[in-house]
């Protein structure tokens, strides 16, 4: 029953043209936590126009805060998800 839910989720977040890169994974962020954060943010910051990148702050599957770096382009490339760091931290309060 568990894979029948994760593909439906993939078919569901696929329709918004998102991709999870491999490095988005270096710091023990599951794929439900990093989609969890990106559908539901806290904080959207853009931090370089030129190449649209954008900071994400939400919360995990657990409630626990983390960040996202994310691309947005033709397809929206998620590369990096983890904790939040205290450097933004104050964009939440």
């Amino acid at each position: 029953m568990y894979n029948e839910v994760r593909l439906h989720r993939k078919r569901e977040y696929a329709l918004n043209e998102i991709e999870v890169k491999q490095s988005a994974y270096k710091h023990g962020c599951t794929y439900d936590d990093i989609v969890n954060c990106y559908r539901f943010p806290m904080v959207t910051k853009i931090l370089v126009v030129e190449e649209s990148k954008y900071l994400y702050i939400g919360l995990d599957t657990k409630g626990r805060l983390i960040e996202l770096l994310v691309n947005h382009n033709a397809v929206s490339k998620i590369f990096h998800a983890m904790k939040l760091r205290k450097t933004f931290e104050r964009l939440v309060k």
